[in-house]
């Protein structure tokens, strides 16, 4: 049997699955939480807490009762560094619950919000606020994959799904070392503080519900979600979502992040290096060091968003690549340290490479058409990753 530590506290000793519709499904795993024994109205540990983590194959974490002891918290990061999973659960109700599990996720560049996605009415689509009348659920989204094939990221978590119902998401922010791995479309979308229920301006780049953090050298994986994906109103849409994630808890996906998250992940970093170098004060520098014809694309984009973000959030793949060379004294240098070497147009010709692979990935439907990635492109993308983290590190 396939035990997962539940990372909670119980009285009663039996085991149960976190959701009711996972028994049927998970009928060979087992969810343990750690028992305590109640004496004279004194609770007292029935279990040793890192033995209980330690025989655990497996972790779900959904609120802080345990990972604020920072004993416990390193010795789990530890199993999930050996090899094993944990799925986390983000929809704590309040700030102080969100932040005790910020603090142990914050290792994994992954953070909880207080902030939730609603749909918003597109006929008060410009008027910050407005959304669906209540009846009308504005928080139950469903995601269709031939209408927002870019929402889909993961393509082990999202095999054979073609849609995905949830409800009440609230927006994850994450680092350069995880990924988005479900994303709620911008367009009609409308961000709420939960803790005021007013408007929240914090802008994020991608609104992500789901995000992913994979080890380099072993099997160990965090995935964090928020909203409701599995309760029995909606569980029938993700039956094999569901199948799919109890799959992945039990470690069936490869270690080998997917060419996506590779991307996406390089993409990242870059922007990243961008700032290390030009400084994290963009409007200092922006005119400057930007290229004339891609300030005003950025503007462009910027000024079609529903939801206006950072102008540099809109910069392309291959715009880093002109940004370098219009800026060539000053990226030479990181440049050449990590090995892209050669000039200036052999050090940046990997650009092209990559964003001719970044345009299959970043698009479903057109890799269904397309030749898979072969073993030397996944090996280029594993490089490119490489030598992007080592110039940040510098």
């Amino acid at each position: 049997m396939f035990k997962v530590a539940w990372l909670s506290t119980a009285v009663k000793p039996r085991t149960w699955n976190p959701y009711p519709a996972w028994r049927k499904m998970a009928s060979d795993m087992e969810f343990f939480p750690l028992w305590l024994r109640v004496d004279a109205s004194r609770a007292t540990p029935l279990a040793d807490p890192l033995e209980f983590v330690e025989k655990a194959d497996a972790f779900f974490l959904r609120d802080e009762s345990l990972i604020g002891d920072p004993t416990l918290s390193d010795h789990l990061a530890a199993q999930i560094l050996s090899g094993k999973r944990l799925l986390a659960e983000l929809n704590p109700g309040t700030q102080d619950r969100l932040d005790a599990l910020n603090r142990f996720l914050s290792r994994y560049d992954i953070k909880g919000t207080m902030t939730g996605i609603f749909r918003r009415d597109e006929a008060a689509a410009d008027v910050p606020g407005w959304f669906f009348p209540e009846h009308e659920q504005p928080d139950l989204f469903e995601l269709i994959r031939d209408a927002y094939p870019q929402s889909f990221r993961d393509s082990f978590v999202f095999s054979n799904v073609d849609r995905v119902r949830i409800r009440s998401p609230r927006l994850i922010e994450y680092g350069r070392k995880a990924n988005p791995t479900l994303i709620i479309p911008e367009t009609s979308s409308g961000l709420i503080d939960k803790t005021t229920d007013l408007p929240s301006d914090w802008t994020a780049r991608e609104l992500a519900c789901v995000v992913e953090y994979h080890e380099e050298y072993s099997h160990g994986a965090v995935l964090a979600f928020s909203g409701h994906i599995f309760t029995d109103s909606i569980l029938d849409t993700n039956q094999r979502l569901s199948a799919n994630l109890l799959k992945w808890l039990k470690g069936v996906q490869a270690s080998e992040p997917q060419p996506f998250a590779l991307v996406s992940q390089i993409e990242k970093s870059l922007l990243e290096v961008l700032t290390k170098v030009l400084g994290k004060d963009v409007d200092s520098w922006w005119r400057r060091a930007v290229p004339e014809p891609i300030r005003i694309e950025c503007s462009k984009r910027c000024e079609q968003a529903d939801i206006p973000l950072p102008k540099h959030a809109y910069l392309d793949l291959i715009d880093y690549k002109k940004i370098m060379e219009s800026n060539w004294t000053q990226f030479q240098p990181p440049l050449s340290a990590v090995g892209w070497q050669g000039g200036k147009q052999k050090s940046l010709s990997w650009f092209d490479r990559l964003n001719e692979i970044r345009k299959t990935t970043a698009h479903p439907t057109r890799a269904m058409f397309s030749a898979p990635l072969t073993s030397d492109d996944l090996n280029f993308l594993q490089d490119c990753l490489s030598r992007t983290l080592r110039m940040l590190s510098r």
